[in-house]
């Protein structure tokens, strides 16, 4: 019922990469809780990709409007994303993979984003995406080991 405690409003994000909408290699629009009711409905406490949890009594209401992500106006934002969140994953997680399966899960997200999501048919924006997405598994899971390793 709209308007009811248990309404939530989602609104599609549409991501654009340095001008360009892309839709492709994981980067598709995504929808985003953004209208909720603070007495049933909070942001959750991850550090990194926040979002609202709903449950099967919130009523989703797609707002029929996307909103403009500008997720990377220069190829430079990667990197600096990169070390930000691989940051907070290394002090929030412990877990990680020897040096030779740190290489095979970063190997996979390329294939995944590039192949798999169709990261190809968005063009040079789809590989950037794709090698952005190698890069911040190897470091997220690297920065780990290497804390565990030094000797």
């Amino acid at each position: 019922m709209p308007g009811s405690s248990n309404s939530v409003g989602v609104i599609r994000r549409d991501n654009y990469l340095m001008g360009k909408l892309v839709d492709k290699g994981g980067w598709g629009a995504d929808w985003l809780v953004r209208l909720f009711n603070r007495k049933n409905h909070r942001f959750n406490d991850n550090a990194v990709h926040e979002s609202v949890p709903t449950t099967g009594a919130s009523n989703l209401e797609k707002i029929p409007f996307p909103i403009r992500h500008n997720a990377v106006q220069h190829l430079g934002q990667f990197l600096i994303k990169i070390d930000r969140y691989s940051e907070i994953r290394r002090q929030t997680r412990t877990r990680t993979f020897h040096p030779s399966v740190i290489v095979l899960r970063s190997l996979y997200a390329f294939f995944k984003s590039y192949v798999i999501k169709g990261g190809f048919l968005a063009g040079w924006r789809g590989l950037g995406i794709a090698w952005n997405e190698c890069n911040g598994v190897f470091f997220k899971y690297m920065k780990i080991y290497a804390d565990q390793n030094l000797h």
